[in-house]
């Protein structure tokens, strides 16, 4: 008698020699199986001497197919040895509106996926998750473009931070709140990379002293290149409770944790830090004063004589930029690492006043760029506004870099104050759109930064400015990409004004196409804000 296995061994040698060089004989095999194998053998028999050769290869397919059949149906179901998870607590939160579901699938599927952020952020605004089948895509979406996952976990619910435990890839999700401390503790000592900075994050946001304590315990053992990152998650929730941990770091063996960590010290007023930049800064800028009634003041600056190395481990970097020498970038490295309002109580004079003492200075450029990083890294709202009015009254605006002028407003300034000086621009600004010397508009680059839903009143200035400049409107690739930017952040409720306005200028060929793109995400954008206010019974 043969067993299904020694058969199962046969039909593979014939099916590798060929039915030329190996017969297939039929064996004898108890049981339902022998009862089918029989009866397939007896109908090729009755196929005929003349198909011989063909009824054989037949036979081979049919019974490796019976065979295998069997065996399938006769595996008995895997068990599984590990527990199962934890049940899924009800979410909290309801569900978003039913009208909101096509238009997230939509985005999910890539139509209109620039929209996503504010359909998210309306979500979250209005206290709703999201649908349970669309979790997956979510979260699928969050592990490709990191910088949704701020927008994404709000809107998860319960049920997706219990889906995003079961996946390894979707671990950033995982919520450090709902985790006890011994789930802490193991993720962060057997975790990914990627899970130990998300957990990372999230604590410095709630429990910045346990983040602390967390990065402390394992400092020695980390590798180099992640404590990079790991330092660079203490931007959240910055304090001085942070500086030892940050001033140790001063000394680490790898040069970019030292610049990292330099640079938060310098974010810290009452940092050893900024205490020896003051002492080594003060003495090299002073104001003297002339004239019958002293009233005639000058900036006198001195340049340090050298960069030892207490300034390199303080972050000073002795190799200057293209464009500027060496000294005056030590100085403008030391500026910018003391809070700015210090310079105005050293002078009894505004922020304002003082710039105003650069403007034929031959250090003008350390100056101003120094005071710049201070400004942005103390994040002194009056300094940033005197810069912005010097930069704008002289022409000299800087774009791009990581401490330009542009990036200093919008990093610093409110929203809200943003908008006053883009609205200003755009109804006193004949010019707003056209090319000038030096480039666009500031306030315009200014507007390309601007990341958020503008109010009515911003909307409306743009759309009354855009009217008057409709048929001479610059159709270059920065302008056009000002226009599909807009069509992201426009107030919804302006949507048809708008379309009316841009409408005169479709029959450009130069425009037809991005107008119908805007006209396409303000339509969309106006049918998601409406089914956002859908009732739910």
């Amino acid at each position: 008698m043969t067993t299904r296995q020694d058969f199962s061994s046969t039909i593979h040698e014939v099916a590798l020699l060929g039915t030329a060089r190996k017969s297939l004989t039929m064996p004898q095999v108890e049981g339902a199986l022998g009862d089918l194998l029989s009866q397939l053998a007896q109908r090729y028999r009755r196929a005929g001497a003349d198909e011989e050769t063909k009824s054989t290869e037949k036979l081979l397919f049919d019974v490796a197919a019976v065979v295998a059949l069997y065996e399938v149906c006769g595996q008995m179901p895997e068990r599984i040895s590990t527990d199962l998870p934890a049940v899924c607590e009800p979410d909290a939160l309801p569900f978003c509106p039913p009208r909101t579901r096509q238009f997230f699938t939509h985005m999910l599927e890539g139509q209109h996926a620039d929209v996503l952020p504010e359909a998210l952020l309306l979500a979250v605004e209005k206290g709703f998750c999201l649908f349970a089948d669309l979790l997956p895509a979510l979260l699928e979406l969050g592990t490709k473009r990191a910088d949704l996952r701020d927008s994404i976990t709000p809107v998860l619910g319960e049920r997706g931070h219990w889906l995003a435990r079961q996946n390894p890839a979707w671990e950033w999700a995982e919520a450090a709140s709902t985790m006890e401390e011994g789930e802490l503790e193991e993720v962060w000592q057997t975790g990914s990379r990627d899970k130990q900075l998300v957990l990372l994050r999230e604590l410095r946001r709630d429990k910045p002293s346990r983040a602390r304590a967390l990065l402390a315990s394992t400092w020695e053992q980390e590798a180099t290149e992640d404590r990079v990152s790991f330092l660079r998650a203490f931007e959240i929730n910055l304090s001085e409770a942070d500086e030892p941990v940050l001033e140790a770091a001063l000394d680490d063996r790898r040069k970019e944790a030292r610049r990292v960590a330099a640079d938060l010290l310098a974010q810290v007023p009452s940092s050893a830090l900024v205490r020896r930049m003051k002492e080594r800064a003060q003495p090299l800028v002073n104001v003297s004063t002339s004239g019958v009634l002293k009233r005639k003041a000058k900036l006198d600056v001195m340049l340090p004589a050298e960069c030892d190395k207490a300034m390199q481990r303080d972050g000073v970097e002795p190799k200057p930029l293209h464009g500027i020498g060496e000294k005056a970038w030590w100085l403008m490295q030391m500026l910018g690492a003391i809070p700015p309002y210090v310079w105005c109580e050293k002078f009894g004079l505004s922020a304002l006043e003082i710039l105003q003492l650069t403007r034929s200075h031959e250090l003008k450029s350390a100056l101003l760029g120094g005071w710049e990083r201070a400004a942005r890294r103390h994040r002194d709202a009056e300094w940033v506004e005197s810069l912005w009015a010097e930069r704008v009254q002289a022409q000299s605006i800087s774009y791009w870099g990581e401490f330009s002028t542009v990036g200093l407003v919008s990093a610093v300034l409110p929203p809200e104050r943003r908008e006053e000086i883009i609205v200003g621009e755009l109804e006193s600004n004949n010019n707003f759109f056209r090319e000038r010397e030096g480039g666009r508009h500031p306030a315009l680059r200014l507007l390309r930064q601007y990341r958020h839903p503008w109010s009515i009143k911003l909307t409306t200035a743009f759309i009354n400015r855009a009217r008057q400049s409709i048929s001479t409107f610059p159709t270059d690739g920065e302008s056009l990409g000002m226009l599909a930017d807009a069509a992201l952040f426009m107030s919804p409720e302006l949507a048809e004004e708008a379309a009316r306005v841009f409408n005169e200028a479709k029959a450009r060929e130069q425009m037809s196409s991005i107008l119908e793109k805007v006209f396409s995400t303000l339509q969309f954008r106006h049918c998601l804000h409406e089914a956002f206010e859908e009732v739910i019974p």
